[in-house]
């Protein structure tokens, strides 16, 4: 599994979390979510939505549903995969401490060196998970 697999599986992953959290769990008819709470929540499901292209778009609407969850829904950011922060970049990486992200470049550079398609395997080694 590659990175952009892997990234592709997390944000899967969190859409099915977030839609179990509040508020929206709870929205419904009498209680609809807000213009914001609903953009984030679209955004996320476009996102995490099998075949859509990581193209420029794709990196600007995970860094503002990333910013949004640090600034607005805080309960939420615990619940996105570190390695998210890293795929989408840009401001996304100020919420990273200088070592987590010397991690994710030798990450990088790993699976760039060796040709890998394992993203899982070399991130358990870098990260000392085994």
């Amino acid at each position: 599994m590659n990175q952009k697999q892997y990234c592709t599986q997390q944000l899967q992953n969190l859409a099915h979390e977030v839609s179990q959290q509040a508020p929206f769990a709870e929205a419904n008819e009498e209680l609809p979510l807000t213009e914001s709470d609903q953009r984030f929540l679209d955004t996320l499901t476009h996102l995490a939505a099998p075949g859509t292209p990581h193209d420029e778009s794709f990196f600007e609407q995970g860094q503002w549903l990333i910013g949004q969850s640090v600034a607005n829904q805080a309960h939420l950011t615990a619940l996105i995969p570190r390695d998210l922060f890293w795929y989408f970049g840009g401001d996304c990486l100020h919420y990273m401490p200088d070592e987590e992200i010397s991690k994710f470049q030798q990450l990088e550079e790993a699976c760039y060196d060796k040709e890998s398609n394992d993203y899982q395997e070399e991130r358990a080694r870098i990260f000392g998970l085994h």
